[in-house]
C-alpha cells in the first residue's frame, strides 16, 4: 500500500479536477485501524488472484456515479497494483524483516511527495473541507474514524519532511500512479 499521499495523487491522475467526496473516498478504506481488520477489507488475506476477482465483484456492485464509492474503489485497486509491482519485489528482496524498514520507505515517498508535488497541499485542503456527512459507507470504519485519519494525516504530512525514498524513488512512484490510473479507468469501463 501506498502512502496516502499517493492515494490523492492518483486520484487526481484519474480525475484531474477532483471533487472533496471522490478525495474523502481514496483515502477512505484505511479509516479501519486494526492491521488485520485492514487486511481483510482490502481483500489481502487472498491470494493475488482471487484478490483480483474480490475487486471485480466489488467494482460491480459499486455504484461507479457515487464519487466516494468510486474514491474508495480506487483506493482498494492502487493498494492491489502497488502490492504487486511495488511491495511483492520489495519482500522478496528484504527477507522476513521486511515490514519496519519497508513502512519507513513508504512514509518517506508520502511525505516528499506532499512537498514537492505541486498540487498537494490544493488535495489535503480539499480532502479536509468535505463535511463529515458527505462520506460514504466505509466498510470495517466510522465517518468519525474516516475524519480522524484524514485530520491526522494533514498535519503529519505538513509537519514532517522526508528526503526521496531510495527504494520507491520520486519518478518511479510518478510512472506507478500514472500506469495505474489508466489501468483503473480501464478496469471500470470493462465491468
Amino acid at each position: 500500500m501506498p502512502g496516502l499521499m499517493l492515494h490523492l495523487i492518483a486520484g487526481e491522475k484519474f480525475c484531474p479536477s477532483p471533487g472533496e467526496i471522490f478525495l474523502a473516498g481514496c483515502v477512505a478504506p484505511d479509516a479501519v485501524d486494526r492491521w488485520r481488520r485492514k487486511n481483510v477489507y482490502h481483500f489481502r488475506d487472498l491470494d493475488e488472484r482471487e484478490r483480483f476477482a474480490a475487486l471485480e465483484n466489488l467494482a460491480r456492485k459499486t455504484e461507479l456515479d457515487d464519487p466516494f464509492a468510486l474514491g474508495s474503489l480506487l483506493h482498494l485497486y492502487l493498494d492491489f497494483r502497488w502490492d504487486i509491482k511495488m511491495r511483492d519485489p520489495y519482500i522478496a528482496k528484504s527477507g522476513e524483516d521486511w515490514h519496519p524498514p519497508y513502512k519507513r520507505e513508504i512514509d518517506k515517498s508520502s511525505r516528499y511527495a506532499y512537498h514537492k508535488h505541486p498540487t498537494a497541499p490544493a488535495l489535503w485542503a480539499l480532502v479536509d473541507s468535505c463535511p463529515i456527512d458527505s462520506y460514504g459507507e466505509i466498510p470495517g470504519a466510522s465517518s468519525a474514524e474516516l475524519r480522524a485519519l484524514i485530520e491526522r494525516n494533514k498535519s503529519w504530512h505538513e509537519e514532517s519532511f522526508a528526503e526521496p525514498s531510495s527504494e520507491f524513488p520520486p519518478e518511479m512512484v510518478e510512472e506507478f500512479l500514472k500506469e495505474a490510473a489508466r489501468d483503473f479507468r480501464e478496469f471500470v469501463n470493462n465491468l
